[in-house]
């Protein structure tokens, strides 16, 4: 009579098959299994002892060639076993191991690691932000908080055409010829626009720093420009945190609202030439300043 196995530790070289693990067929030879997940269709071991725990699931059927089975899910595993010399015999006939094929269990999203990452990052880059362009930055956050429709259309039009940009880049990466030339060009292209990117993102966090710092009583344009961009941050870190624990909705809205201010600085950043002038793209478009003419 078949009796559910003792929960052990698998032996040396078994083949486990875990509980989150779904695959179409199996097959072993001359390695113990140890099946607890899910086979949509048949199993077949050969010279294999063969341990099926509860909750394991075979859509079709267990064949098992030599060796024993101890089977502890019941009626949802239809075992066939045959005798030991036909499992001598395929092993003569056949010299080379039957591989084992499963769908590895999806891995679960770490949220919290992966808003921690992006604290990590921004405080990182900010420091670079107040090494290579303080007043730059300085001046795109006070264009968001002059003009902040203006700086959140730019940047998504922007952002848009980055997206087309990187997509093609990517593309002409991946040909087999071309991308082998383009590739130390691809790369300045995909950091070029990381660059921009992250300076938008930054600039944008120093004008919600000064918001936050305004709603504690502070100065809105004081402050250190590192100090304003830690803060917010922070901020955004803590509440997508908290409101990701609570709900993935919730963290996932307060996470999109730290991407349109991302997306503000961004624009107000490419409004104003960088932090050269007030107004540099719009006088270019109505054609007042040519497109290379230096800032004076």
């Amino acid at each position: 009579a078949h009796v559910t196995p003792p929960r052990v530790r698998p032996p040396a070289g078994a083949v486990v098959i875990g509980a989150e693990t779904t695959t179409e067929n199996l097959t072993v030879r001359n390695h113990p299994l140890i099946l607890e997940g899910h086979i949509r269709h048949d199993v077949l071991a050969i010279n294999s002892d063969v341990t099926i725990l509860p909750g394991a699931s075979v859509g079709g059927h267990l064949v098992a060639i030599g060796g024993n089975v101890h089977n502890g899910a019941g009626g949802t595993v239809k075992v066939i076993e045959q005798s030991r010399d036909l499992a001598n015999s395929l092993n003569s006939s056949f010299m080379v191991s039957a591989s084992v094929r499963t769908t590895a269990p999806p891995k679960k999203d770490d949220w919290f690691g992966g808003q921690l990452g992006l604290l990590v990052l921004g405080l990182l880059g900010g420091l670079l932000v107040l090494v290579g362009a303080p007043k730059a930055a300085q001046r795109v956050s006070e264009s968001i908080a002059i003009s902040p429709a203006r700086s959140l259309t730019v940047g998504l039009l922007t952002a848009l055409g980055l997206l087309v940009v990187l997509a093609f880049n990517d593309r002409l990466m991946h040909v087999t010829f071309i991308g082998l030339m383009w590739s130390p060009f691809g790369t300045l292209v995909a950091l070029a626009a990381a660059m921009v990117m992250g300076f938008g993102w930054l600039s944008g966090m120093r004008y919600a720093g000064n918001i936050i710092a305004h709603r504690f009583g502070r100065p809105q344009g004081g402050g250190t420009l590192y100090g304003r961009i830690a803060l917010s941050l922070c901020l955004f870190f803590g509440a997508n945190v908290v409101l990701g624990s609570i709900s993935r909705t919730l963290g996932v809205a307060s996470l999109t609202l730290e991407c349109i201010v991302a997306v503000m600085g961004l624009g107000a950043a490419v409004a104003t030439g960088f932090g050269r002038e007030a107004d540099w793209l719009g006088a270019r478009l109505r054609g007042e300043t040519r497109w290379t003419s230096p800032h004076i």
